[in-house]
């Protein structure tokens, strides 16, 4: 079961064997404490504590390393320092649990609690208790036995019990999965929670928001035994100064100033584009790898520039889109991306107005970057178009995601998408994995209509949450939606058959934009930043993707290995061109017509004549189709650029 029982569970079939001096510690048959430790007074005089060695053994000294400054420092949580020492300081302590985001400090809240308990200004009985961290994967390491795991656990409570001990558990949630098994279900919290009602031992555990909720639906009995302390974020005052201290703190190995205006950048970059943990921990880590470039460059300082040259490294965003004082001409955008779709220029006007506005930084940071619906026929460049905008925003076309919502048609359409908690989803996994993307949603209509409701949030929000609470930031994405709504009764209106010219563009805005109206309800609709409508292909237009695509093949690595080069007639780019179209879906067939009539025949020539020498293949169109016919180019002996014709196998 998942939950753990509210008592601890009866213990019939295992035996644990303790030594003869813990007899009197621990029952082992309802795992309390037999007789409970001596307890002395706060502030009487302390005695040598009782010696540690399981602890010593699978434990890390907080206290030791506090005295040796090996611990990271806490910035700005003196008064959260303070309050933990009187709760632990109390008698009959109550267990504390630290609850804040990841990367707010908690970790390093508790450093700065062993360090405080070892200071100068620390009192002889805080001085005298060990602080160990022991997580429970340490608990449980290294005893593969049934039983043997179980006697560890005990030791240690039993060692932090007659030492006074402060236990730092680490994560909360992982205690109740400490331990499992396929032959038991007996974890870590179950050994514990005697010892926290009846408060014989002091600990502190961790927990982000989402995982102590998971904690008290999972073992509500064993949370209501935590007293929780919020961690908060700082303000931004606060996040300043903690900025400028870890700058001054961070060793480097040259000296290096780190100007204001660098640690600003660095505060509204990481505010700005990194969604998931804590706004502290993301702006110190950040700033640690900062400098650590730098100074790696010996530069004397650090600018504003620099955070922004780190960033646009680590996200993948382009520095003309970080940059204020860099300029991004509307033209350069439409020409990136009409450079890699040809044809469509209504659809690349609009897509490059969405690049305006946020390199402008106009967007709402509360919803994605941008909601677009491309709609139109098949292949005409919705995909290439997505494509060349993860290229353009985030440096490379593999920044997007792309999923065929045919897939998602059925009842399980969104646990698939989104995950059961244990199990991530497809589309959830994948922005985790990569926030800074475009997320291509294939066809949408087709997608279950649970999937239509579930992006509501992401594109009003720009979150997605899992069943378990997890939630997935979609603001540093791009949603492209594709929709072939509309294409049947637009080509039926214009004819079926022969590629036309160029189509109105009005009444084709027009169409689309009452198919799409009439399909989709109000609130998906309205959450659209645009709608980009696509022509179908004119014959002009599927010449040119002809062309394109055989000056593609002739880079290929394999004619130029071969010291061979291509030449396509213009009759035979003709008759690619007819045998690249299909009314129904557009030029996708022209790349498999492509590689089925051109590349595999020169593939086969290139595979039957070792390389000899520089050799012209020549692509011409014929009665039966294209025919290849090779040229040996001569030896500088006999004259540059001089042919010698070569007979093709007979087939």
């Amino acid at each position: 079961p998942d939950a753990a029982p509210e008592e601890p569970p009866p213990t019939s079939g295992l035996s644990i064997s303790i030594d003869e001096e813990d007899e009197d510690a621990l029952d082992e048959d309802t795992w309390e404490p037999r007789k409970r430790s001596r307890r002395r007074e706060p502030g009487a005089k302390p005695e040598k504590p009782p010696p540690t060695p399981t602890l010593d053994r699978i434990a890390v000294p907080w206290h030791r390393l506090a005295t040796e400054g090996q611990l990271d420092p806490a910035y700005e949580q003196d008064a959260l320092v303070t309050l933990l020492r009187a709760r632990l300081a109390a008698k009959d302590a109550e267990a504390v649990v630290l609850v804040g985001p990841s990367g707010v400090g908690k970790s390093a809240v508790l450093h700065a609690l062993a360090e405080a308990l070892q200071a100068s200004t620390a009192t002889p009985a805080e001085k005298a208790r060990p602080f160990f961290f022991v997580d429970g994967s340490r608990l449980i390491a290294g005893e593969g036995m049934w039983g043997d795991w179980q006697q560890q656990v005990l030791k240690s409570f039993r060692e932090a019990n007659e030492s006074r001990a402060i236990l730092s558990l680490g994560h909360a949630i992982d205690l109740l999965d400490a331990g499992k098994s396929a032959h038991s279900d007996q974890n870590v919290a179950q050994l514990l929670l005697p010892l926290l009602v009846t408060r014989e031992v002091s600990v502190v555990a961790e927990a982000t928001p989402e995982a102590w909720a998971q904690v008290e639906r999972r073992n509500a009995s064993f949370a209501r035994l935590f007293s929780v302390v919020r961690v908060e974020e700082p303000t931004p005052e606060a996040l300043a100064r903690i900025l400028t201290r870890v700058a001054q703190d961070t060793p480097s190995t040259t000296p290096l100033e780190v100007l204001p205006e660098a640690l600003e950048e660095c505060r509204f970059l990481c505010r700005r584009f990194l969604p998931y943990g804590a706004q502290v921990g993301n702006a110190v880590a950040f700033l640690r790898r900062l400098i650590a470039t730098c100074a790696h460059a010996a530069q004397p300082r650090v600018i504003r520039l620099d955070a922004v040259r780190q960033f646009a490294s680590e996200s993948g965003i382009p520095e003309a889109l970080l940059r204020d004082d860099m300029p991004l001409e509307p033209a350069q955008v439409r020409a990136f991306l009409t450079t890699r779709v040809l044809g469509q220029q209504a659809a690349v006007e609009r897509v490059s107005s969405v690049v305006s506005v946020l390199k402008a930084g106009l967007a709402d940071t509360r919803r994605p970057l941008g909601v677009l619906l491309f709609v139109g026929p098949t292949g005409v460049g919705k995909t290439e178009l997505s494509k060349a905008l993860a290229e353009l925003l985030f440096g490379s076309r593999e920044r997007m995601v792309r999923l065929d919502m045919g897939e998602y048609a059925g009842p399980d359409a969104l646990l698939r998408l989104l995950g059961d908690g244990a199990t991530p989803g497809y589309l959830s996994a994948a922005v985790r994995r990569q926030p800074f993307c475009v997320v291509l949603l294939d066809e949408i209509e087709k997608a279950h209509p649970a999937v239509h409701d579930a992006l509501l949030g992401v594109l009003g929000e720009g979150r997605l949450t899992d069943a378990s609470g997890r939630f997935t930031d979609f603001r540093n994405a791009v949603l492209v939606l594709t929709s072939n709504l509309g294409a049947d009764t637009w080509r039926a209106r214009v004819g079926f058959d022969s590629l036309g010219g160029a189509p109105d563009v009005a009444a084709l805005r027009t169409h689309y934009l009452a198919e799409v109206q009439r399909f989709f309800r109000p609130e998906l609709f309205n959450r659209l930043d645009d709608t980009v409508v696509f022509s179908p292909l004119s014959e002009e237009l599927l010449r040119k993707l002809v062309v394109r695509e055989v000056d593609a093949i002739r880079k290929r690595a394999g004619l130029s290995r071969h010291d061979a080069s291509l030449v396509v007639s213009e009759s035979a780019l003709d008759w690619l061109s007819a045998r690249g179209f299909d009314p129904r879906y557009g030029a996708r067939p022209l790349k498999r017509a492509l590689e089925r009539e051109l590349v595999v025949p020169v593939a086969a020539w290139l595979a039957a004549h070792p390389k000899t020498g520089p050799v012209v293949l020549h692509a011409e169109a014929g009665d039966g189709g294209l025919a290849l016919r090779a040229e040996a180019v001569g030896g500088a002996a006999e004259g540059a650029g001089s042919y010698t014709p070569l007979t093709l196998p007979t087939t």
